[in-house]
């Protein structure tokens, strides 16, 4: 069950970075995360030391969306 709601939060936030018009690399550097870590979020793996970047990550998509 953790599995789907993982996957399903990560095709979400592949979905709104695309709707933003942002590469992995481009909302990496904005969230001040590293491109792997990007791509691991976005691959369903976020390691509990890395929450912290999927914050960032999620407060640059919210900021892109009222832009």
């Amino acid at each position: 069950m953790s599995t789907t709601i993982v996957t399903t939060t990560a095709e979400a936030i592949r979905d709104r970075r695309l709707a933003a018009g942002l590469t992995q690399r481009q909302l990496a550097v904005l969230a001040d995360t590293s491109l792997t870590t990007m791509s691991n979020i976005e691959a369903g793996l976020v390691p509990r030391n890395r929450s912290d970047a999927l914050v960032r990550i999620l407060a640059v998509l919210n900021e892109a969306e009222r832009a």
